[in-house]
């Protein structure tokens, strides 16, 4: 890679890797996996926002109103637990997440402002090596308190690898590779799947069960995504 291309790299391996990563994980451990993709359905209107704003593409009437209402929709999921239970993590838990999801947004921005030479793989490979690497003192840190290695069991090995090869490697460079085609305004249309897989999965495989307000929250979003971009 050029030497004028490594900061830009750099800065989506920040933005893109380290932070969404831990984010996205921290948040996951505090709140219900079913929440996950709702709150991410929240990425196209940040893209929607941000590519007005950063990438100078052109925003109308019914756009503005279908943001608006589908964020109501997100406040009310974020917020569910205290309509529900009380204060407790799972509110820390969905902020974590949407604060993920900021990050994930702002790394397809930049990733389509900056418009590197490079094929989708090398800029996996690039922005995973180095956001790895600034996860090593966060890692060495937690290993010498608590020593998480012990724990670890044939589940959670799987587990790794698969979140280490499916999950991360090969969708990034199949998220990546898509970017370079699509307009960004585009590319949140897919994460409409993410809810429906999310729900066939975890509410069998995990035991989690849906709420009043969840529902009526998720209805709210996507009735404001269709106006957005209907």
């Amino acid at each position: 890679i050029k030497k004028s291309d490594f900061t830009k790299l750099l800065t989506l391996s920040v933005i893109g890797i380290t932070l969404h990563i831990a984010l996205f994980f921290m948040g996951l451990k505090l709140t219900s996996s079913i929440n996950v993709p709702i709150i991410n359905a929240s990425m196209p209107l940040l893209l929607i926002i941000g590519s007005v704003w950063y990438l100078h593409e052109k925003l109308n009437k019914k756009i503005i109103i279908g943001t608006m209402i589908s964020l109501s929709g997100i406040l009310l999921i974020i917020f569910d637990p205290l309509l529900i239970t009380g204060p407790d993590g799972s509110v820390l838990g969905n902020v974590l997440i949407f604060l993920a999801i900021i990050t994930g947004t702002v790394y397809v921005l930049l990733l389509k402002k900056f418009d590197l030479p490079y094929s989708a793989l090398t800029i996996v490979f690039w922005t995973f090596l180095l956001g790895s690497l600034l996860f090593i003192p966060a890692f060495v840190t937690e290993l010498i308190l608590f020593q998480p290695l012990a724990a670890l069991d044939g589940k959670a090995f799987v587990g790794i690898f698969y979140g280490a090869i499916f999950s991360s490697a090969i969708a990034y460079f199949c998220y990546d590779f898509g970017i370079k085609y699509l307009k960004a305004t585009e590319i949140g249309i897919f994460v409409y799947l993410e809810p429906i897989i999310t729900l066939i999965v975890a509410m069998p495989l995990l035991g989690e069960t849906i709420n009043p307000p969840y529902i009526i929250g998720a209805v709210i979003v996507f009735v404001g995504l269709f106006i957005a971009e209907g």
